[in-house]
């Protein structure tokens, strides 16, 4: 892999203690020492693991059909990752509309031996900005709990 893409993911799975690598690509990108690798024939053991710190999706999703890898990224998306990276070939077949509808977002497109990688992310922290109408000044108001009955 190129050396901007192997910064890209030591960038953001600097401070993942658990980290989880879906793919045969993915796990030439994580260091090896606390990683754990799945590929697509053990998948159904992921409930057994837990959760993770950083999940990688990479050399994966080229071999799958559609549904089954919008069933794999839905599924470590909700149950297993705080973070999940994915990285796509863009002649796989997938859109970005295909990821951003599953909440990933581009990050990244980098080149890789003259072919385009398109790099998506995902974090449960950042997915969903908080609205501005959700917080207590809209939802009570204690001024006039004396005037009104409600």
């Amino acid at each position: 892999m190129t050396a901007q893409l192997q910064q890209l993911v030591d960038r953001l799975a600097k401070n993942a203690q658990t980290r989880l690598a879906v793919g045969d690509e993915a796990a030439e990108l994580l260091s090896p020492e606390d990683v754990q690798l799945i590929t697509f024939s053990t998948l159904d053991q992921l409930a057994d693991l837990g959760q993770f710190d950083f999940v990688l999706i990479s050399g994966l999703l080229e071999q799958l059909t559609h549904d089954e890898g919008e069933h794999i990224i839905a599924q470590i998306r909700d149950l297993h990752a705080h973070e999940m990276l994915v990285i796509l070939t863009p002649e796989c077949g997938w859109a970005q509309t295909d990821l951003i509808a599953l909440g990933l977002r581009q990050i990244a497109e980098i080149k890789h031996e003259n072919t385009p990688r398109q790099v998506f992310y995902h974090a449960l922290e950042t997915y969903k900005r908080v609205p501005d109408w959700l917080n207590n000044q809209y939802w009570a108001n204690p001024e006039l709990y004396d005037k009104y009955r409600w």
